[in-house]
């Protein structure tokens, strides 16, 4: 199998995986290619998958899960028998794992593309997973967006003035990102400049 998230674990209790943004060739996560890497004997490790989509890696980001959620979602994937790893080699996966999947949402890429600077667009997305606003936080920083508020983003890119609402009410497969241009004026040094914005809608389909 080469579901994400997968890793190899030595006999000394060292977890082994490759870091970075995942494609759609799921070669990247399968366990013989981690062993080629790090010049492991792929029959001399235990192979393991911690299977989760975006959203759950987004929410571990944020809550800093304990150790026993993260164990409930781990599934053995062979090499070395199971029944076979030592009490000391499940507390080094245990302290090495906690570690890891905070960075996970960092290594996948949200399947969707929003294009940000279109002040006239509409679309639907159909996920395969659920998400929530939280979902977006970490797709919006690494867009460049500040945040602030939950559910307010903004930025400032190539002179253009950026705003993201965040109004997804409820987990949700199907999602609606709309934008529109918004135009005002404010002082600045005393005199009326004019200010144009795109602002972007994210919202979930009922």
């Amino acid at each position: 199998m080469c579901e994400f998230f997968s890793f190899n674990i030595a006999r000394d209790g060292e977890l082994y995986y490759l870091d970075g943004f995942r494609t759609e060739n799921c070669e990247y996560d399968s366990h013989s290619n981690i062993s080629k890497h790090y010049n492991l004997n792929d029959d001399e490790v235990w192979k393991y998958e911690l299977p989760i989509d975006y959203a759950q890696a987004v929410e571990w980001e944020l809550s800093n899960p304990s150790i026993e959620k993260v164990m409930e979602k781990l599934h053995y994937d062979g090499g070395l028998p199971e029944e076979e790893i030592p009490y000391s080699v499940v507390k080094r996966i245990k302290e090495q794992l906690i570690n890891i999947v905070p960075k996970l949402a960092g290594f996948m890429r949200m399947d969707i593309k929003i294009d940000f600077e279109d002040d006239n667009a509409s679309e639907v997305f159909t996920l395969d997973y659920e998400v929530t606003n939280e979902t977006f936080y970490d797709y919006l920083h690494r867009k460049g967006f500040n945040n602030k508020h939950d559910k307010y983003w903004y930025t400032h890119n190539n002179g253009i003035y950026q705003v993201v609402y965040l109004r997804i009410q409820k987990p949700t497969k199907k999602i609606l990102v709309y934008s529109y241009l918004h135009e005002y004026a404010k002082l600045q040094d005393g005199e009326p400049v004019k200010i144009s914005e795109v602002r972007t809608v994210i919202k979930d389909v009922k």
